[in-house]
């Protein structure tokens, strides 16, 4: 348990990873590091699935450092020049239908004297097991 406190106070405040600099990066890594270092043995997806299931609630990713909303891939900048703010982000997994779905709130900004227009975008994707990979992979943090 103080391990998974480590790790959760290493990543407040950070916006997900939008707020981060390269000591909270590191700080972040090396309580995830920590953490997967005292688990007993890696998680096996080819017999421990449905452990994936379910919906998941973003809480950190390294990929946000790159300040855009698209991670390491191409997406729009964060902060001035596009009025956009990030809302929560989850990830719905169903290991039955094999269904992964990114769901992301945004604000988008509109001139004044219009309110800000909420949305919320899904990108859904199928998934399959092709062998023993590690969860670390991705390098997110789920709640």
């Amino acid at each position: 348990p103080s391990l998974k406190i480590k790790l959760l106070s290493a990543v407040a405040g950070l916006n997900r990873g939008l707020a981060a600099s390269q000591e909270d990066l590191d700080r972040a890594d090396a309580a995830a590091r920590q953490l997967e270092a005292a688990a007993p043995a890696p998680v096996d997806l080819a017999k421990d699935l449905d452990k994936l299931q379910g919906r998941w609630r973003l809480v950190y990713s390294s990929a946000f450092s790159s300040r855009t909303l698209g991670g390491s891939r191409p997406g729009p900048p964060t902060g001035r020049l596009l009025p956009i703010t990030l809302g929560q982000v989850f990830q719905r997994i169903d290991v039955v239908s094999q269904d992964f779905d990114n769901i992301v709130e945004l604000e988008l900004g509109a001139p004044w004297p219009l309110p800000p227009v909420e949305a919320t975008a899904t990108l859904a994707h199928k998934f399959e097991i092709t062998g023993e990979t590690p969860l670390d992979s991705a390098r997110f943090f789920l709640a």
